[in-house]
C-alpha cells in the first residue's frame, strides 16, 4: 500500500510543470467571418422572405451608402444574410449599407464598428454600437451574436 502512495505521489508531481508560456497557439485555427446577421422576415406571417421566396438572394443587393461600393455578402442554410461589420480598424467607424431586392429598398442599416483581438484569442471579434434600422421593426436574435430579425412588410 506504501508504494502505491508513493508512486501516485511521485507521479502527480512528475506531471506538475511550471509552464509559465500562457501564449495560445493560433496555427490551426481557421476564424469564421464575423458579422451583423439579419433574418428578413415577412411582417403579415412571419415566415423568411427567403424560405417562402419572396426574396431571392439572386436578386438582392447590398450597397455600403458612404462609398456607394457593392457589398458582399453571404447566406447561413438557414437562409440569413450575414453582412460584413466593415470595420478592420481598432477605433469605432461609422458603417452604412442600403439593402435593396431587384432595386427596391428594403431598409437602411447603420451602425459603429471596430475589430478586437483578445488577450489569449486567437480570432478578432467585432464590436457593434449605436445600430440603427431607420423605421423598420427588429427584434434581436438570441441565438446570434449581432443578429436581428428585421420585420417587412412586402
Amino acid at each position: 500500500m506504501r508504494f502505491f502512495l508513493f508512486t501516485l505521489l511521485s507521479l502527480s508531481l512528475l506531471s506538475c510543470t511550471n509552464d509559465d508560456d500562457t501564449s495560445v497557439d493560433c496555427s490551426a485555427v481557421s476564424c469564421a467571418a464575423s458579422g451583423i446577421n439579419l433574418e428578413l422576415i415577412s411582417d403579415s406571417d412571419k415566415t423568411n422572405l427567403f424560405e417562402n421566396e419572396t426574396l431571392s438572394k439572386e436578386n438582392l443587393t447590398v450597397t455600403n451608402t458612404l462609398t456607394n461600393e457593392e457589398v458582399a455578402f453571404q447566406f447561413t442554410p438557414e437562409f440569413i444574410l450575414i453582412l460584413p461589420t466593415g470595420s478592420y480598424t481598432e477605433t469605432f467607424t461609422e458603417v452604412s449599407y442600403q439593402i435593396a431586392h431587384e432595386d427596391v429598398i428594403l431598409f437602411n442599416l447603420s451602425f459603429d464598428a471596430k475589430r478586437e483581438l483578445n488577450v489569449n484569442e486567437c480570432c478578432p471579434s467585432d464590436s457593434v454600437a449605436n445600430i440603427s434600422f431607420g423605421d423598420t421593426t427588429t427584434e434581436t436574435l438570441d441565438e446570434e451574436p449581432n443578429g436581428y430579425k428585421v420585420f417587412l412588410d412586402l
